[in-house]
């Protein structure tokens, strides 16, 4: 309890009396040491994790090594701090609260037609997989030909990274064999890699790894054993080292892949022209802090000239769901981009805090924030016991890790909750009352 009393002053403290704070290293030094606090101070896997993304996220992109997308000003990294900190707080809340009353532990395993879906899901997507090939040629080599994809045929193609984390959910009686693993935990996977697509790649094994994570400090598992035989995979430190570097190295190969092969400008070429520190490790962080760095920026000049949403007569964050409307509409990234202007026809993505900025007063927008905090918070609290929220709390905290970059909510998020319930229709629930 005195680690959240501490927590809670030092919060508080920093929201009251940050205005006064004229420097850009003091405070980007004292917001980063407010997050390092919530790490190790907190024994909340949720609220853990959400502030190491927070100290990737405010750490990297602005460290005082280059001028890309602009100089940072004191105001917007004022704001953005809290707008952190208003997201780590309110995570904190809902964890101080006991839960004494009777629940009811469920647990899922597969259905009689689980596996057969399964099967038949894997073998339309990769066929879709073969004919985006044979239409567009190797995306894999040339990246720049993912974009010719349609987007309901990549939604289909990234479909089928569902089956991972709905084979987490499956209590086993036995160890699962290697063809198991292959079936339901790599392959799924390959045919969003093939398309080109990183980014909901590694969502996916983050939301596994979550998932294994929350499972092995379960308080339901003494009672599932007193009621069904299973065979329990407390993951180990080993896998979650593997299922890191397998995401490091889906980020740095695609995103190397798509600098030498494509018209972008080379990782030479940007550390020459924007990077005031010359230096071979840059490359150890340059694609993590361009890609940070860039929806800061964004947002520095969202807050700096005072941007808003003319363009649109709905909020931007969701425009994206109205282009799924017969006709023709406007993508969010595209309307924001005609408001600073781009090189290309493509979008640009301000990240959640810009995003929000452009149709919101500060106050809302760190509603906003509070709010979707509280309630992954609660769901994190009934995943302990409760396999359909695990699964669904999984699935949005890495859509909010994302949405928190992205800025604009994607049509695909819902398109994989859509995917997740379909299968937890077919699996087997199993419960027990037990008091927790």
């Amino acid at each position: 309890m005195l680690r959240v009393v501490a927590l809670i002053f030092i919060t508080l403290t920093y929201i009251l009396l940050s205005n006064m704070i004229k420097s850009e290293l003091t405070l980007y030094l004292l917001t980063v040491s407010i997050v390092i606090s919530y790490f190790y101070l907190s024994k909340n896997i949720f609220l853990k994790l959400s502030s190491l993304f927070f100290f990737i996220y405010f750490f990297i992109p602005l460290m005082p090594i280059s001028n890309y997308r602009g100089i940072i000003s004191l105001t917007t990294m004022h704001e953005y701090s809290i707008f952190i900190l208003v997201s780590l707080f309110s995570i904190l809340l809902p964890s101080i609260i006991i839960f004494n009353q009777k629940k009811k532990a469920v647990y899922l395993s597969f259905g009689r037609y689980t596996a057969l879906f399964v099967k038949l899901h894997l073998i339309l997507v990769f066929l879709l997989v073969a004919y985006i090939y044979i239409r567009y040629g190797n995306i894999i080599l040339h990246q720049e030909l993912r974009m010719e994809i349609s987007p309901s045929l990549g939604y289909i193609v990234k479909s089928s990274l569902m089956i991972s984390l709905i084979a987490a959910l499956n209590r086993m009686n036995k160890k699962p064999s290697k063809y198991y693993i292959f079936i339901y935990y790599i392959a799924p996977l390959l045919p969003a890699f093939l398309i080109g697509s990183r980014g909901t790649v590694i969502m996916t094994i983050i939301s596994l790894l979550l998932i294994k994570i929350i499972q092995k400090k379960s308080i339901i598992i003494p009672y599932i054993k007193n009621n069904f035989a299973f065979y329990t995979t407390n993951i180990t430190t080993r896998e979650v080292i593997y299922a890191i570097s397998i995401s490091i190295f889906i980020l740095y190969f695609i995103f190397y892949l798509r600098r030498y092969n494509s018209q972008y400008s080379t990782p030479e070429q940007l550390i020459e022209y924007y990077f005031t520190v010359k230096s071979s490790l840059l490359y150890l962080i340059l694609p993590l802090y361009l890609n940070l760095r860039e929806t800061i920026g964004l947002t520095n000049i969202i807050i700096n000239n005072g941007l808003e949403n003319h363009i649109l007569p709905y909020p931007l964050i969701l425009a994206d769901f109205v282009t799924l409307l017969p006709g023709e509409q406007i993508a969010a990234g595209q309307a924001f981009g005609s408001m600073i202007g781009t090189a290309g026809s493509g979008g640009l993505t301000p990240g959640l805090f810009g995003g929000l900025m452009l149709d919101f007063s500060y106050i809302n927008t760190l509603l906003f924030i509070s709010i979707f905090s509280i309630v992954l918070s609660i769901l994190y609290q009934r995943s302990k016991y409760n396999d359909y929220y695990l699964i669904v709390f999984a699935l949005l905290t890495v859509q909010f890790f994302h949405l928190f970059h992205r800025g604009f909510f994607k049509p695909e998020y819902l398109f994989t909750l859509i995917i997740v319930f379909i299968y937890l229709f077919t699996m087997k629930k199993n419960t027990n009352k037990g008091k927790f």
